[in-house]
């Protein structure tokens, strides 16, 4: 027992002392450990290890060897690596791991291990290093290049750039630690530094479009400059280079036809609006061309849509070299273009345009395909026709359209004349409509007869109807309009250009099949051009012989000859098909269109019937007497009938005679009129 007063007094003092720093070790939740430095055992233990390692104080004194045991490898890296701080895992006796944080200390020789639970803090450092990983992916994988400046002096932060903006970034030379002072051009810098000052004053942002030419390189940019509190002013850089590019790309297209790269409908229409607004300021004239290719559909039903491509390209190329400077050239679509001459002083002017367009454009050539052009052209003219755009491409269009009515390949002035004949025209359309829907179509009908066995020319009607000499009769369309017979030539041209004659078409044989089908006589029906190449007139064909119980072998088909000239092949493989099912064919209006006789070889056909034009020269033309004895002759060799049609005289009917025709049709023996009125004056050859 120590009995000095004053040594027991700083004992007590230092208990005192040791016990008010194991209060304080334990409200830290600290475990300090005082270990021999050259073995590692455990010299000394403070704090609460219950509850840090969840084992006494007691238990681990016990085992000098207990942190060497749990924590060995830390142990060593602070012994021998020096290290001054270490995390290691730590299992305690009920599983749960935690993350305790070793602080190795040496003071006055003694050496110190402050252990403390690092579990929270390191989940929470985690954390923050995911959020950071995040972030950077998230800011690395945008396209936009990142710049953090100083206010002050323009000094880069922080910089990231990224694929779209690295290139330019570098070439500005752009890097952290340097200032934009020493990088940038000065038009550049000081635009930079105006926002950049604008946003740092006032706050907010802004989004400016920038646009940059420098050492062969241009971009087209979005910045937006952001300040950022007090760490200084975000510039977002968004390179647009690509999206401005496809944008110009998009307008032109907007603007511009994809084939022929001539401007379209719409910019044509922006520019005529200019050009009148001008014209009208300066007291010009303008004039608008409204051109249509002629048999473009042909074109390219015949040799197909890559050499109908090819063919509008070179008219595009043709009309742009017919112009004169600052004229313009756009394509309506199809094989429609528009042209607008600017500053016309004289009609003459339009003329010579005109002109100078049918001749340029006359050939097409492409690999071994020759092609003959013809054009329509349509011409209005501001002010004398209007003074409305509209109006003026509306005139040309329709001066265009009496172009092409008057034979192709020449040009025309808009005139209100055209207009009435348009409006007329239109109003016959409309009627042909109601016409088909209410079926107002009627059959006549005109004989054909043998004229072989006539002898007594005072009594040909006695004759035919005592000889019986009527071998079938041709079915003539014919429409009734408020009593009035409305002539063929009037509506039949314009049912075609309008593709409404397939459907007269159609009416016209299902009547005459009705009304003919118990009559022992052949049927004669013309199918024009059109009707003939419908896809379904085959078909349409096939059908109504069959609903109306019609004779096939009774039937013919008379097909102009224009048809064959210009499609044989789809004259011969269609005429085959008919012929195969029993339908006989009939080439009508034969020798109007140039045709060889050779070609005569190869049709599959029945009958000819030679044009009128030829029967009524044949009185007073030795030449047509000649050349009708030889249509006749070649056809009888290659075992075709022949038919003279419109024999008007008893001269023109001898001749005929003469000429071994044996079959003719014309006003000298009927006109044609309705089945029952004709089966009456017949009647005695019907009885």
């Amino acid at each position: 027992m120590i009995s000095n007063p004053k040594i027991t007094k700083k004992i007590k003092f230092l208990e005192e002392r040791i016990k008010f720093y194991n209060l304080i070790l334990k409200s830290i939740d600290k475990v300090i450990f005082r270990v021999d430095p050259k073995n590692g055992e455990i010299l000394e233990v403070l704090g609460n290890t219950i509850k840090l390692f969840g084992v006494k104080k007691v238990e681990i004194l016990k085992n000098k060897k207990w942190l060497i045991d749990k924590f060995c490898c830390f142990f060593v890296r602070a012994l021998i690596q020096k290290e001054k701080e270490v995390i290691s895992d730590y299992t305690d006796i009920n599983g749960n791991v935690k993350k305790i944080r070793m602080g190795f200390y040496s003071i006055d020789g003694h050496f110190f291990i402050v252990c403390d639970d690092f579990t929270n803090l390191w989940r929470i450092q985690e954390e923050i290093e995911r959020e950071k990983d995040f972030l950077n992916s998230i800011i690395n994988s945008i396209p936009q290049g990142i710049v953090l400046l100083d206010p002050k002096n323009l000094k880069v932060l922080k910089y990231k750039t990224s694929i779209h903006t690295k290139a330019f970034c570098e070439a500005l030379g752009v890097a952290e630690g340097v200032s934009l002072y020493d990088t940038l051009p000065q038009n550049m810098l000081n635009f930079i530094k105006h926002y950049v000052d604008e946003v740092w004053m006032a706050g907010g942002y802004k989004v400016i479009p920038f646009e940059i030419n420098f050492e062969n390189l241009n971009a087209h940019l979005q910045l937006t400059f952001v300040k950022t509190g007090k760490w200084g002013v975000i510039i977002v850089v968004n390179d647009l280079t690509e999206l401005t590019e496809l944008k110009k790309k998009y307008e032109y297209l907007s603007l511009h036809d994809p084939l022929t790269n001539l401007p379209n409908r719409r910019y044509i229409i922006e520019q005529l609006k200019q050009l009148i607004i001008q014209a009208k300021r300066h007291n010009r004239k303008v004039a608008v061309l409204f051109v249509d290719v002629n048999n473009f559909k042909y074109i390219n039903d015949t040799y197909g849509h890559d050499v109908g491509d090819e063919f509008l390209k070179n008219i595009s190329r043709c009309l742009i070299h017919s112009l004169r400077p600052g004229d313009l050239v756009g394509r309506m679509g199809g094989d429609e273009f528009i042209i607008v001459l600017d500053d016309v002083a004289k009609v003459e002017d339009i003329q010579m345009v005109c002109r100078r367009i049918l001749e340029n454009c006359k050939n097409f050539k492409y690999n071994d395909i020759k092609i003959v052009v013809t054009m329509s052209i349509g011409i209005s003219v501001y002010p004398d026709d209007s003074e409305n755009y509209e109006e003026l491409i509306k005139f040309a269009d329709i001066a265009m359209y009496n172009s092409k009515q008057k034979g192709k390949n020449t040009f025309e002035f808009y005139s209100k004349e055209l207009a009435e004949k348009l409006k007329q025209r239109i109003e016959m359309i409309n009627k042909i409509v109601d016409a088909i829907e209410k079926e107002k179509f009627v059959v006549f009908y005109q004989p054909i007869l043998d004229i072989s066995r006539i002898e007594n020319f005072n009594q040909i009607k006695e004759e035919i109807i005592n000889k019986d000499l009527v071998i079938g009769f041709e079915a003539l369309v014919r429409w009734f309009e408020d009593g009035k017979l409305i002539p063929p030539l009037s509506f039949i041209p314009l049912a075609e250009e309008n593709n409404l004659i397939f459907d007269i078409g159609k009416i016209v044989l299902r009547k005459s099949m009705n009304e003919m089908k118990n009559i022992n006589k052949m049927l004669f029906v013309n199918a024009s051009a059109k009707e003939f190449e419908h896809p379904l007139y085959f078909d349409t064909l096939l059908k109504i012989v069959e609903e109306t119980n019609f004779n096939p072998s009774k039937l013919n088909i008379e097909i102009t000859e224009s048809l064959i000239i210009r499609n044989i092949d789809y004259f011969v493989k269609m005429s085959s098909s008919l012929i195969n099912r029993g339908i006989r064919i009939c080439i009508d209006d034969f020798g109007s269109g140039y045709s060889s006789f050779s070609s005569l070889v190869q049709l599959p056909a029945n009958m000819i019937k030679i044009d009128r034009s030829f029967v009524a020269k044949i009185e007073e033309d030795e030449k047509v007497r000649k050349i009708v004895k030889t249509m006749v002759d070649i056809a009888y060799i290659l075992g075709f009938d022949v038919v003279a049609e419109g024999v008007e005289t008893i001269e023109q009917l001898k001749i005929l005679q003469e000429l071994n025709c044996k079959y003719a049709q014309g006003f000298l023996f009927f006109k044609p009129m309705p089945l029952e009125e004709l089966l009456i004056q017949l009647a005695p050859a019907r009885n």
